[in-house]
């Protein structure tokens, strides 16, 4: 059974040339959790217009086309059939609404160096489909059930992508101005949506650099959702990513998703200005992965997945893979969780590891 996928028109101006390559990685991934076993996938150019083919042992069931419908590429789906005369006929299928928030609140939000929302996408979807906890998978869990936690949360694309998806969202980010302007975005964003919601300012002690503050909002389609605590919840901390482990509890994270920032890295010096740190930035994000990596591992459950982008230009993907592994993870390695390597500009060749704690 064939199935043909149009992508999205917006995938090209992401990936450029790389744009199929990036999106065969992805379904690769999302066919191993189909009902049916995958026999290929591979690039097809039907009346002047290119797809992506899949071809499967039986139909695709509705759990199939849900995953399908996730994808961060796609724009269509199409079953290839063959009518009396022979003729190959594309028949559309519907593919079901899953948004929980409205996909256009990553659309909304606009600032410089803001990483494209399909490529979010693409990272989130990657992260659920390597997750296996006892033996449950990503998409075995209720959306809300996934706590999803950013480390470097920047604006928070990565935290409305996932707030797209109705998990438990939690974002780290050092700057305070990044932080304040996420949190007073979303606030917005409710507002305007109408969601009936309510917001928790707390703040935490982070020990030698005192407190930290965050904004906790949970939003329900109803005031008794809210009453009962059976809303959403986004929740936003203005800390440093390396002590994680002491805001977040042992063993409670699904899934970490960070977009490290290519050249600078984000956290090499804390939220205080330790002197101890260096007096400028380092450019090689292992130095920030090494300091971070104790508290990912503490927080995330056995089975969980960290997924990061990185510029590759700065480290090796076998020496980042080295750094995982030696602090309890597994890189996930095989040839299409190696796929992901892509141009950006000159100084930027992007890809994504995906390591899970064994």
């Amino acid at each position: 059974m064939k199935y043909l996928i149009l992508r999205n028109p917006g995938h090209n101006r992401v990936y450029y040339t790389q744009a199929a390559k990036l999106a065969i990685a992805e379904l690769e991934i999302a066919s191993t959790h189909f009902s049916t076993e995958c026999k290929e996938i591979s690039h097809d150019t039907l009346g002047g217009i290119s797809y992506i083919s899949v071809e499967l042992e039986k139909e695709m069931n509705e759990e199939d086309i849900l995953i399908v419908s996730k994808l961060s590429f796609i724009f269509a789906l199409y079953q290839e059939i063959e009518n009396a005369d022979g003729r190959k006929l594309l028949n559309p299928i519907e593919l079901p609404r899953y948004e929980v928030v409205n996909s256009k609140i990553s659309n909304l939000i606009k600032y410089k160096g803001k990483t494209n929302e399909i490529f979010t996408r693409m990272m989130i979807n990657v992260g659920i489909m390597s997750i296996d906890i006892n033996g449950k998978k990503g998409f075995d869990f209720e959306g809300k059930e996934i706590k999803l936690l950013d480390p470097v949360a920047g604006r928070g694309t990565t935290l409305f992508e996932s707030a797209i998806y109705g998990y438990s969202t939690y974002g780290i980010e050092i700057e305070k101005k990044s932080t304040t302007e996420a949190q007073n975005f979303f606030k917005k964003f409710l507002k305007q949506e109408k969601w009936v919601h309510s917001d928790r300012k707390y703040a935490l002690n982070n020990g030698k650099n005192g407190k930290v503050k965050g904004i906790q909002y949970m939003y329900a389609h109803s005031r008794a959702e809210l009453k009962e605590k059976q809303g959403y919840i986004l929740d936003i901390l203005n800390g440093d990513a390396q002590d994680v482990g002491t805001y977040f509890k042992g063993n409670s994270i699904h899934l970490i998703v960070g977009d490290l920032p290519y050249g600078i890295v984000h956290a090499n010096k804390s939220a205080k200005g330790n002197s101890q740190e260096p007096k400028s930035p380092s450019r090689n994000p292992s130095t920030l992965i090494e300091k971070c990596i104790p508290g990912w591992f503490k927080v995330l459950k056995k089975g969980g997945a960290v997924v990061l982008a990185w510029n590759s230009y700065t480290i090796s993907r076998e020496d980042l893979s080295e750094v995982f592994e030696a602090k309890g993870f597994e890189v996930l390695d095989s040839k299409a969780y190696s796929d992901f390597e892509h141009m950006v500009d000159q100084s930027i060749k992007r890809d994504l590891i995906i390591a899970r704690k064994k």
